[in-house]
């Protein structure tokens, strides 16, 4: 059930003092939703898909970053750091992410901007002051607030109170989430929310467990729900070479798409094709990388299924 009198002062103070963690928040942006928008990039997800151009996102807690390329060996994080966590072997600086507490010593003495912290707690004061500071782009270009991530919903509670927090100064609001969790959480989240932009990553369980973490049960109902409410909805589908752009997944998914659409409110099919942007933030997250083998898909490859899903009816774009 939603909560009732939102707009009580009482509410939106503890509305407003909550705190939640945040890895980066955008201005500017026009490809999360309709307008000029700001995107506010919240830490934690219980997926793990193999081509997260935003690993610095999945955790929800703050973490280390490491450019190597910038370091120049001074030596003082190594001095700096509480935990004894950094040394340098055989010339090269490593650091014991099993040690390092993120506590940020080690960004404060570094000369060259080598090291640094993502995520930073704020309250919801705090980022919805950040946004209103574009109120008057959001009204002339029908823009507004998208939250991202990670996954907003991981932080269940901090996601709504931003949300609820935007509606209360008359902001349009998104989410990008990729409907992996509870139904109630979700239905409670899109009563604040403009617009949608739903992840479509695998039409089979398996694969998408192999591909993801996680089965797309969940995901899969979610979205049939939420295409009864009523809200815009933009389907987004990461186009994957070799995992998910088969023949068979793609007509799967045109015929999941026919039965949702018949709620007419799929404004469109986003296509994200393959990038190896997010290739380097693994090295500096000391993570591998699993996609080291896989090239971005040709063209041709992405309008072949770009006119393969115009056979269930809404419009497909190729892009955010």
């Amino acid at each position: 059930m939603l909560e009732q009198n939102i707009f009580s002062p009482e509410l939106c103070l503890l509305s407003s003092n909550k705190k939640g963690i945040v890895f980066s928040i955008e201005r500017y942006a026009i490809h999360d939703g309709p307008g000029i928008r700001t995107l506010v990039y919240l830490k934690g997800c219980p997926l793990r898909c193999l081509w997260c151009a935003n690993p610095e996102g999945q955790k929800a807690s703050a973490e280390l970053v490491y450019f190597e390329e910038k370091c120049i060996g001074c030596g003082k994080c190594i001095k700096a750091c509480p935990e004894n966590a950094a040394s340098l072997i055989k010339g090269r600086l490593v650091t014991d992410y099993r040690r390092c507490k993120a506590c940020g010593e080690c960004v404060r003495v570094c000369p060259t901007g080598a090291r640094y912290i993502y995520g930073k707690y704020m309250t919801v004061q705090e980022i919805v002051e950040i946004c209103k500071k574009d109120l008057s782009y959001y009204r002339r270009t029908e823009g507004g607030v998208t939250l991202s991530g990670g996954e907003p919903t991981y932080q269940y509670e901090f996601a709504l109170a931003i949300l609820k927090s935007c509606k209360e100064n008359y902001i349009n609001t998104a989410i990008e989430t990729s409907g992996f969790c509870s139904w109630e959480k979700l239905r409670n989240i899109l009563s604040y929310t403009d617009y949608v932009l739903y992840d479509l990553k695998h039409m089979d369980p398996v694969e998408h467990k192999k591909l993801a973490g996680v089965s797309n049960n969940l995901i899969l109902n979610n979205l049939k729900k939420a295409s009864k409410m009523g809200k815009p909805i933009f389907i987004r589908v990461p186009v994957i070479p070799n995992f998910n752009d088969s023949l068979g997944n793609i007509e799967a998914m045109v015929s999941f798409i026919k039965i949702i659409k018949n709620n007419n409110n799929i404004v469109a099919i986003n296509l994200l094709p393959y990038h190896e942007y997010g290739k380097g933030k693994y090295t500096r997250l000391q993570r591998v990388y699993s996609l080291n083998n896989i090239k971005p898909p040709s063209n041709n490859d992405v309008n072949r299924i770009k006119r393969k899903i115009e056979n269930a009816g809404p419009e497909v774009k190729i892009g955010g």
